[in-house]
């Protein structure tokens, strides 16, 4: 067995010609020995990755400690074939995909001595495929899944394709389409018109918004709209291209639409608006009297007519575009114009008409006259001054605020209350002037009109001065109906706040003493027996009355009795703390409900009461003595209402009052 030849053997390499023809060959080329180690680098190679000869291929070209895997030039080794291999990103080089093609060299017995790697860049070729392939998907799945029928026609009517929307509605199969061309679908209502079309659409004229009638496998009728091109290679036609849509449905409903055109022709024509209908292709399908004058024309030479063929060319665009808009969408649209004059304006209302399936069949559009109602819109700017001068004529502050609760305006009055100018306010925001807490109350008010596009109201008390404003905040909304800025009206109501506080304090106290009426002392009582239960506190009520009231009115006169109650509640000031509820409860009656108390509270109470009245009696400022008989108790837990624990603590002081008289 011959022994494998090494690179000391291979020095007559570097005296082959072809050697000094590689160096000017723009591909990388380098030669390996049977060990793979490097031998030779052409001028190409070594400008690309630097000079590594000596050194491993697979080493210097991909990083690797052994050979790499699928490696061509092992094959080549093995075999003596020539072999080809595409890598990566090999991370020497400076592309992305490189084509690697491994050759033998050989010596003159036929014994492999070296092999010869060239590379080739084909990054390029590698991206164009990968794009060529995705765009392949993309448009293969547009296709087959369009909602459209879609077609291509031979020129001599032999059908290409068909996608599987065409296959469903006209009811063949694929395999049918080998047998059948374009022109045994179509219907002999169609058949002339169509073939004119093909014949014009082969000679490179596109024609769009074709309609035709379609014959579906089983006979039945169908008619289409679409648009149809041609395909040229080289300068020859090889194929046209249709998309179709089914609009049997839409053909019904335009017809049953003239048929029903006398139910409403009385309506429509004796309105001074412009009517009229038109299809998908911007055909007049109806108009009335009042827009036939509009246009000067007359009923019988409108049909088949374009908006196109009496209006710009701008206004043309403008309004097809949104036709179209209905059409797709299914919604209303508004639009304003001018005439071409300039000196009318129009409000145009268009909607659909739609079929029993709900598809758009055509759009009705209704253009009304509003030249006066934009008159008016220009005499309300022109008098825009005069409301200014009212706002800032008025004590109310008035400001407006966007959607960031940024100052849009406010009148004088307000850039007064809060210290801005005209100049300056326009760079603030209300969370900027205001506290934290008033900053979060605006801010929900503002974002509930911004939301709701309603007007909200609330009283507000300013920490700035503790004045009572009344803000009334009120949406301001574009044409659309967008709100686009909230106006705050805030009105000073401290004045009739402290009338309301008054009120309130006169409905709650006894006019004649000053201390609580009976509703005030129910209301407030009532709120400390809940809180003494939640807490698990005791209670302790001190009822009392004024002996001998009678006796004293009969006598000294009923000022001299309203003297005696005035006394008697003095008394009971000085005995109970501020905090506690004192109240008279009916015309001798009074009652106490004192805070926060424990079971020797009421000895307390009562010795200091005692107390105090006999300090009264002794300075003689009456010409008889006060008596006033108290019942006092305590309740370590009570969970009844305040009423019945009033009714208690009555019987408790009747009981004591007849000790009393007995001793």
């Amino acid at each position: 067995m011959k022994e494998k030849k090494k690179a000391g053997s291979l020095d007559n390499l570097k005296s082959l010609t072809a050697l000094h023809v590689f160096d000017n060959i723009g591909e990388s080329i380098s030669i390996q020995d049977t060990d793979f180690r490097i031998i030779y680098m052409n001028s190409a190679a070594v400008d690309i990755i630097g000079n590594h000869v000596g050194e491993h291929c697979y080493k210097a070209f991909e990083g690797r400690e052994s050979v790499c895997p699928d490696c061509p030039l092992e094959k080549t080794f093995k075999d003596g074939g020539t072999y080809k291999a595409e890598r990566k990103n090999p991370i020497t080089l400076k592309t992305l995909f490189v084509e690697i093609v491994s050759s033998p060299i050989k010596d003159s017995d036929g014994n492999i001595i070296a092999g010869m790697e060239s590379a080739r860049d084909i990054t390029e070729r590698r991206i164009a495929e990968s794009n060529l392939a995705e765009s392949e998907a993309r448009y293969r799945d547009l296709i087959e899944n369009a909602y459209d029928m879609i077609q291509s026609v031979a020129p001599d009517g032999k059908f290409l394709f068909v996608n599987d929307a065409w296959l469903n509605v006209m009811g063949y199969e694929k395999e049918d389409i080998k047998n059948i061309s374009m022109f045994d679908i179509l219907h002999p209502d169609s058949l002339e018109h169509c073939t004119a079309l093909f014949g014009r659409v082969m000679s490179g004229e596109a024609q769009r918004n074709v309609e035709a009638a379609f014959v579906t496998k089983n006979g039945k009728r169908i008619d289409v709209e679409g648009n149809i091109k041609c395909r040229v290679m080289e300068g020859k036609p090889v194929a046209t291209h249709g998309i179709f849509r089914e609009i049997t449905e839409r053909k019904k409903a335009e017809q049953t639409l003239l048929f029903n055109e006398e139910r409403y022709r009385s309506l429509v024509e004796s309105t001074e608006d412009s009517i009229y209908l038109v299809n998908r292709g911007h055909e007049y399908i109806f108009m009335n009297r009042h827009h036939m004058s509009r246009l000067g024309i007359s009923n019988a030479n409108y049909t088949g007519k374009k908006y196109r063929d009496y209006h710009s060319e701008e206004d043309t665009v403008q309004f097809n575009r949104v036709i179209d808009s209905v059409f797709e969408t299914g919604e209303s649209a508004r639009q304003e114009y001018k005439n071409a004059k300039g000196d009318k304006f129009f409000l145009r209302t268009l909607s659909p008409v739609k079929d029993k399936k709900g598809q758009v069949v055509a759009v009705t559009v209704i253009s009304k006259d509003i030249t006066d109602r934009k008159q008016f819109e220009y005499k309300l700017q022109v008098n825009e001054e005069r409301y200014r001068s009212l706002v800032e004529s008025t004590e109310d502050s008035i400001y407006l605020v966007d959607k960031n609760y940024r100052y849009v305006f406010m009148n004088k009055q307000h850039m007064l209350r809060i210290g801005l100018s005209e100049d300056d306010y326009k760079q603030h925001s209300y969370l900027e002037l205001h506290s934290l807490e008033e900053s979060s109350e605006f801010v929900k008010l503002v974002d509930k009109v911004f939301d709701t596009g309603l007007s909200v109201q609330q009283d507000h008390k300013s920490q700035r001065d503790g004045k009572y404003f009344l803000r009334t905040l009120s949406p301001v909304k574009d044409k659309n109906g967008k709100v686009v800025a909230v106006t705050i009206l805030s009105k000073n109501i401290t004045d009739r706040k402290k009338m309301e506080q008054d009120l309130h304090t006169l409905a709650i106290t006894d006019e004649l003493t000053g201390l609580y009426n009976r509703r005030g002392f129910l209301t407030l009582a009532g709120q400390q027996l809940k809180l003494a239960n939640r807490l698990k506190r005791g209670v302790l009520i001190f009822y009392a009355d004024l002996d001998h009231l009678k006796t004293i009115n009969d006598k000294y006169g009923h000022e001299e009795g309203d003297m005696a109650i005035m006394e008697s509640a003095n008394i009971l000031r000085d005995v109970f703390r501020e905090s506690d509820i004192i109240a008279r409860i009916g015309g001798d009656e009074f009652v106490v409900f004192p805070v926060q108390v424990d079971d020797t509270s009421a000895e307390k109470i009562s010795k200091r009461f005692k107390e105090h009245l006999d300090t009264y009696n002794a300075k003689g400022r009456r010409e008889y003595p006060l008596s006033l008989s108290a019942g006092i108790a305590y309740y370590p837990r009570y969970h009844q209402s305040i009423e019945a624990l009033l009714v208690q603590a009555d019987k408790q002081m009747y009981e004591q009052k007849k000790e009393r008289r007995k001793g």
